[in-house]
């Protein structure tokens, strides 16, 4: 009888646990990324949320001067991958802003091309 109640009660924990974790919402996925091959800026983000309709804006700056700017939109996932001229030994930063089902995100890094 103690074996069949422990049991039982191990069911209804292992049952809770999964359907707690089926429920939890997606988290929006923002991955920008910047590198450097000689002169040429390497530009990219993917962002991903399922369902979800996404609008992007991809930018590179040096300092306060925005050096290019690229835009995408779709639904589930967008990728933008470009490249750009950038000066040896200066630093950058890219930058991600937009919007997935209307709310706000934004990301950004930065590196030096050496």
């Amino acid at each position: 009888m103690k074996k069949a109640a422990a049991l039982t009660i191990l069911f209804v924990f292992l049952l809770s646990s999964i359907t707690a974790y089926a429920a939890e919402p997606r988290a929006v996925t923002v991955r920008p990324s910047l590198s450097f091959d000689e002169t040429t800026a390497l530009c990219e983000v993917t962002v991903t949320s399922y369902g979800k309709s996404i609008d992007l804006t991809l930018s590179l700056w040096q300092g306060e001067n925005l050096i290019e700017q690229w835009t995408a939109s779709g639904s589930s996932l967008v990728s933008i991958s470009e490249n750009c001229t950038v000066v040896k030994g200066k630093s950058y930063r890219l930058t991600v802003s937009g919007t997935v089902n209307g709310e706000a995100i934004s990301a950004s890094t930065s590196g030096q091309c050496k």
